[in-house]
């Protein structure tokens, strides 16, 4: 028997089997039978309820104790225990306690010792030992992988996460040997679904990271392989954990990085959001649109997400080793002022139809272009953010995405019409991630695609006015790679 790496979703840590705790509360008792193996019962991850229920708890001078399964089975109070079996996945890597300890998912008490009563009854929830947060059910049962998010206030993270919601939930996304299947779970998941429903009813964006949002935005992924290939059905948990841009902007709250340093440095992943509206590229050749706005609030927020990234993440590590995106967010506003940025339309970085399609190999003519396009363009625009990337991601891949296109009008926090929304590789950074965390095969292989360079060709030619039938490379001077 065995069991998956368990992390707690709220502080990030790495918990044992055994040191998993039990809530030491009449009502976490159950007076059921065991009933088989139970998939898992829903879980509220609600900071402001859990707030609430603190504040009674301290006004009745109640302190509630939690023992780990540990200190039961010593204290010889559990008479049986409810094991879920897991088989894990022979290329995931795990310690020797992970591949030889059952995983309990209940157990059985008989005169459990709450203050001053003996209870009996089951026990089905389970609390971290370190910051004493309910742990999820699925924890241990399937791999868990968490993904920060990270930028300034500007960049869209939760436009961002709130069209990927609308797009991923209950919905499948093919791959060359199967599909991957995507549902939501927890009280994130609803927030962000009452987010979609403000878009969709009142043509209303969200509004920025909300300061008390500690739980990550999580999904279930469950791969499916195609019949007669040589990969195996999996699941897992992706949590995304969308960073408040304001510790970005200069923001020193303390509660805030209490909770945010740990989580960048316990990522399995990442994702750098980069608004281009911050790049002084862009700000210097459309001033007309940034009347109201000052340079030097542009570099301070750049400077401001430097400091914080550096200091929280890479202070020890000197780079993030962890698998990593960037991702160029509202390439809309490239495409849209592609003439005067300076930005050839033969860029995949800009070419709204340049995405994955049947019969085209990913490696060699969609990922490649794709990464050095929009590594270039965020050079171009920026050296020194470029320089920035470059010194804190070990090898990140990078991509361009617009989270509602080109097509839709913003005025504030408001839509003209949410009918217009229309993602460009919003789904993409998800995507690539998962395959490099080996959950998905790799979908690069030459004998499942063959050329996508037709989609850019296709573009150039109905779009551009002098086109060259491959992307061309940047000479070694005068190139827009290298202007500044």
């Amino acid at each position: 028997m065995s069991y998956y790496p368990i992390k707690c979703i709220q502080c990030l840590r790495p918990i044992r089997e055994a040191e998993r705790c039990v809530k030491l509360t009449k009502d976490e008792i159950r007076s059921d039978n065991f009933e088989g193996i139970r998939q898992s019962d829903d879980i509220q991850l609600n900071d402001r309820k859990s707030g609430a229920n603190k504040f009674v708890l301290k006004e009745k001078h109640i302190e509630i104790q939690y023992k780990s399964l540990a200190q039961l089975r010593s204290e010889s109070v559990i008479t049986n225990e409810e094991v879920y079996p897991v088989t894990i996945s022979p290329e995931y890597a795990v310690s020797d306690e992970c591949r030889n300890t059952e995983l309990v998912q209940a157990v059985e008490v008989k005169d459990l010792e709450i203050g001053e009563e003996k209870v009996s009854g089951i026990v089905r929830k389970f609390y971290c030992p370190h910051c004493h947060s309910q742990l999820i059910p699925q924890a241990g049962k399937m791999p868990m992988y968490l993904v920060s998010l990270m930028g300034p206030s500007s960049a869209g993270k939760t436009v961002y996460l709130t069209v990927l919601h609308m797009m991923l939930s209950g919905g499948n996304f093919g791959l060359p040997q199967g599909f991957v299947h995507f549902e939501t779970l927890g009280v994130t998941g609803r927030e962000y679904e009452q987010f979609a429903s403000h878009i969709r009813r009142e043509n209303r964006l969200p509004a920025t990271t909300q300061e008390d949002r500690k739980t990550p935005y999580l999904l279930q992924a469950d791969y499916t392989a195609m019949p007669g290939s040589a990969q195996s059905n999996k699941k897992c948990i992706l949590g995304l954990i969308d960073m408040r841009g304001e510790m970005f902007n200069g923001e020193r709250n303390e509660d805030l990085s209490n909770i945010n340093v740990p989580q960048f440095k316990e990522s399995d992943g990442f994702i750098m959001m980069v608004d281009p509206e911050t790049l002084e590229g862009v700000y210097n050749r459309l001033p007309e649109q940034y009347m109201n706005r000052d340079i030097d609030q542009l570099e301070e927020a750049i400077s401001g997400m430097k400091t914080s990234i550096l200091d929280c993440v890479t202070g020890d590590m000197g780079q993030i080793q962890r698998p990593s995106v960037v991702a160029l967010t509202k390439t809309d506003l490239l495409y849209k002022n592609y003439q005067q940025l300076g930005i050839p339309l033969n860029q995949p970085v800009i070419a709204p139809r340049f995405q994955m399609i049947p019969d085209s190999n990913l490696e060699d003519t969609y990922f490649n272009p794709m990464n050095q396009s929009t590594r270039a363009c965020i050079q171009y625009l920026s050296r020194g953010l470029s320089n920035f990337l470059d010194q804190t991601f070990f090898s990140p891949y990078y991509i361009s995405v617009s989270a509602l296109g080109a097509a839709v009008k913003v005025s504030g926090d408001n839509l003209d019409n949410f009918r217009l929304i229309h993602p460009i590789r919003v789904e993409e950074p998800l995507l690539y991630l998962l395959m490099r965390l080996n959950f998905v095969p790799p979908f690069f292989r030459g004998e499942f695609y063959d050329a996508p360079q037709r989609v850019v060709n296709e573009w150039g030619r109905n779009f551009a006015e002098n086109w060259d039938e491959q992307i061309p490379e940047p000479p070694k001077k005068h190139s827009w790679f290298h202007r500044r």
